[in-house]
């Protein structure tokens, strides 16, 4: 899931205490226990830091997970949004890219495709 972060420290939008994570959780209905098996974000900081926007896709065919903050994410060229593509196991990153929007939206969901038919 995307755990967006915001007021985390109990200060609202505070994008230097704030900070954004892909987040797994193992839920065992019968003992009604959660239990966290992995995160990524929280070393990033305001780099991944999106009060609001944003998605989390896991990717089955490589096991990796795109962590997409999407609203107020700083970038070289103002503000908008961060695609990356993580390796959970290694938390390598594998692909990023910034994108700058000019209202500080730059997207509300990002998703892979494959660029080309699953049949070619």
């Amino acid at each position: 899931m995307f755990d967006n972060g915001y007021d985390r420290q109990f200060v609202p939008n505070a994008q230097t205490q704030n900070f954004s994570r892909a987040v797994e959780y193992k839920v065992d209905e019968a003992k009604g226990t959660v239990q966290q098996v992995w995160q990524y974000g929280k070393s990033r900081g305001a780099a991944g830091f999106s009060q609001a926007l944003s998605g989390v896709q896991y990717l089955p065919s490589t096991g990796h997970v795109l962590f997409c903050p999407g609203m107020g994410v700083p970038t070289a060229n103002g503000f908008g949004g961060r695609v990356v593509e993580v390796d959970p196991a290694t938390k390598e990153v594998i692909f990023e890219m910034e994108i700058t929007a000019p209202g500080n939206t730059a997207f509300h969901r990002v998703t892979r495709l494959s660029l080309y038919p699953e049949t070619y």
